[in-house]
């Protein structure tokens, strides 16, 4: 049941919190377990229409997280805040979230402007495994506009590009590459090219 038919294993379980991403949630009906009161959406862009049919339905949040941190570095709580659309990641929570220059990671982003998304704190990793030129471009550290950077705080440049709002909170615009998923298999990520050729 637990596969064949989630909905009904979800209400046999009595299931009131749920994580899936936004292209399972249009797929189904969640609005047919009773006893779902939270949903999380995440993994991919939140489209407004998920929002507009759940928000009053459930406590919807938008949850936000590259492999490289901790899964949920930024929430988005949609049932909270009416004015959040699509895109809005929401506040951080296990890391800061900063907003760069696109072109030069030591210059800070002034508030509305689009930049590179760049993650601090203990949410982070520390690099790739057995991949140094990899880690090299992701994983910074000794930025200039970091006051008081040693070698311990590690900043994870996420390819996406970004601007922080005035409530604090930051929307996501695009990624900066036409990267699309990870390869279950091999852990790799599959770019977008490959699909073109």
């Amino acid at each position: 049941m637990r596969l064949n038919d989630p909905l009904a294993f979800m209400t046999w379980s009595r299931v009131n919190t749920a994580i899936f991403t936004p292209t399972f949630v249009r797929s189904v009906r969640l609005e047919d377990v009773d006893c779902l009161e939270t949903l999380c959406v995440g993994g991919e862009v939140v489209g407004q229409d998920t929002i507009e049919s759940y928000r009053s339905k459930f406590r919807l949040l938008g949850g936000y997280g590259p492999s490289e941190t901790c899964m949920c570095v930024a929430i988005a709580d949609y049932s909270a805040d009416a004015t959040l659309r699509s895109g809005n990641l929401g506040h951080s929570t296990s890391v800061h979230l900063w907003i760069v220059d696109p072109q030069d990671p030591h210059i800070l982003m002034p508030d509305g402007a689009a930049g590179d998304i760049v993650m601090e704190g203990p949410g982070v990793g520390r690099g790739y495994l057995d991949d140094p030129a990899q880690t090299s471009s992701a994983f910074l550290c000794g930025l200039a506009w970091a006051h008081g950077t040693s070698s311990s705080r590690v900043f994870y440049r996420s390819g996406d590009i970004g601007r922080r709002n005035g409530d604090g909170t930051v929307t996501f615009i695009r990624r900066k590459d036409d990267q699309v998923k990870y390869d279950r298999p091999t852990g790799k990520r599959v770019l977008g090219h490959l699909e073109r050729h």
